[in-house]
């Protein structure tokens, strides 16, 4: 009796726990659902509906070799322990995560066999650069779907068949109207179309924030839910490298430097460096009214706003403008880190903890860090939407404008009626007074560096 515990791997194609637990007899298929997970922390609803929508995919795939998907709510060891005062014993075939390790004592505890598969051969983890990665993961190949499987004669009446009950189960925000679907049908569909088509432009997406959505892979949720394996964005790639164009084959390389750094964030788990918010103390306290009105979009700042209603439609921001939110929000407004990854992560339908920490410890400006950069969300706007689409596409009270006032709305003399929010606070003031804050910390522990001040014209504010 075998137990195939989905996780973030939900898809038939390439997944070693479906290829090699069907080959030991009968296999249920098995995703938990734990209220402790779901109840609180990042996960949202919109997270919700794109995992509903990917059991509801991999279960028709299932049901074309025999098999079906099955659900449990319930938190892992509870429902592991059914499964035992149900079938007397049986054999878990999981990924390894290393969040995990309690869950494993406990196996071992009540004496349940696990089978933790190895997708890919360990060399691929001592690679050293990307064209030795390249190099490894090119020999490898998918691993194909089983041809037949086998459920269990008996099934709990406590485990369902459908994801109808999770459909109204309480979980925070609100489901995306307009973001995509989720199913590895979904993914290799994007895939496809990206590999043959987007990506002679990939590049320009990545310049150019209205395009972005167009021209990005649009793989990112896919890969952080498993509907596709890197390995086969990998493979699929490298197949097509032959008959590409020079101008291609440079999209082509692009894009697999982000699937390595990927690979070494996320499944190679290279450490992330750690820094301490020394400015903890210094950290802005504000009331929910406030949070709110700067969480929809209402700061006042286009680029920011036009960014986070972006990213509250579609459930996705291209890189530069996640890095601008978060230095806007955590270095110019000085929130609690913490706060700011809490309520981004619920929104970001491709949240993964690995590549998300990464992005924080990267931006957040810290007293004796290196790259300590505080962006100028106005100045960073107009290099990024330099004609203003993407803030008009968002923010349509702008959209009328003439182009020079886009970014800075308060500097048109009609400010006052094309219904914009004053701004929240002054970028510019905020911005002095940050590295200030750094440099007297720095001087006091004998860390000294030039303090660079840069005065910009006055802003109109509602400073907070």
């Amino acid at each position: 009796m075998n137990i195939v515990w989905l996780r973030k791997d939900l898809r038939l194609t390439d997944n070693l726990l479906f290829a090699m637990a069907s080959k030991r007899g009968e296999t249920l298929p098995l995703y938990i659902i734990e209220p402790s997970v779901w109840g609180s922390g990042p996960l949202s609803a919109r997270h919700c509906s794109f995992l509903i929508e990917s059991l509801d995919d991999l279960s028709l795939k299932l049901e074309e070799i025999g098999g079906r998907m099955f659900v449990a709510i319930g938190e892992a060891e509870e429902v592991f322990q059914l499964l035992l005062d149900t079938y007397g014993s049986y054999t878990v075939w999981l990924y390894n995560d290393s969040k995990l390790h309690h869950l494993f004592e406990w196996f071992k505890e009540k004496q349940i066999d696990i089978k933790i598969p190895i997708s890919v051969p360990g060399e691929l983890y001592k690679a050293t650069s990307k064209k030795g990665w390249i190099s490894i993961i090119g020999t490898l190949t998918e691993h194909a779907p089983p041809e037949k499987l086998y459920l269990p004669q008996e099934i709990p009446d406590w485990l369902l068949e459908s994801t109808a009950r999770f459909r109204s189960f309480p979980i925070k925000g609100e489901p995306l109207r307009f973001g995509q679907s989720g199913g590895e049908t979904n993914a290799f569909e994007t895939l496809n179309s990206f590999i043959d088509e987007r990506i002679r432009k990939y590049s320009e997406g990545k310049s150019n924030p209205l395009k972005a959505s167009l021209y990005s892979s649009g793989l990112s949720a896919y890969l952080s839910w498993g509907n596709v394996s890197l390995k086969t964005v990998v493979l699929r790639t490298l197949e097509a490298l032959p008959a590409a164009t020079e101008s291609e084959v440079k999209e082509y390389q692009f894009f697999l430097d982000k699937l390595y750094k990927r690979f070494l964030l996320v499944e190679k788990e290279t450490s992330v460096v750690q820094f301490e918010d020394t400015l903890l103390k210094e950290r802005r306290k504000l009331d929910q009214a406030t949070l709110n009105k700067i969480f929809d979009g209402k700061a006042g700042i286009p680029i920011i706003d036009a960014s986070m209603l972006c990213l509250m439609k579609s459930g996705w921001l291209p890189e530069g403008l996640r890095r601008l939110l978060v230095s806007f929000l955590c270095n110019t407004l000085l929130l609690e880190p913490q706060i700011v990854k809490e309520k981004l992560a619920g929104l970001m339908l491709d949240y993964e903890p690995a590549i998300y920490d990464s992005l924080f410890q990267d931006c957040l400006a810290l007293p004796g860090k290196v790259k300590a950069k505080i962006l100028d969300p106005v100045r960073e706007g107009k290099k990024i939407d330099p004609e203003g689409q993407f803030i008009a596409r968002y923010v349509p009270q702008l959209g009328n404008l003439p182009t020079r006032y886009i970014h800075e709305p308060w500097q048109y003399p009609g400010f006052y009626t094309i219904g914009y929010n004053v701004p929240i606070v002054d970028c510019n003031k905020a911005s002095r007074k940050m590295k200030s804050l750094i440099f007297e910390i720095e001087k006091a522990a004998g860390v000294v560096k030039p303090n660079k001040m840069v005065n910009d014209s006055e802003q109109l504010t509602l400073d907070i």
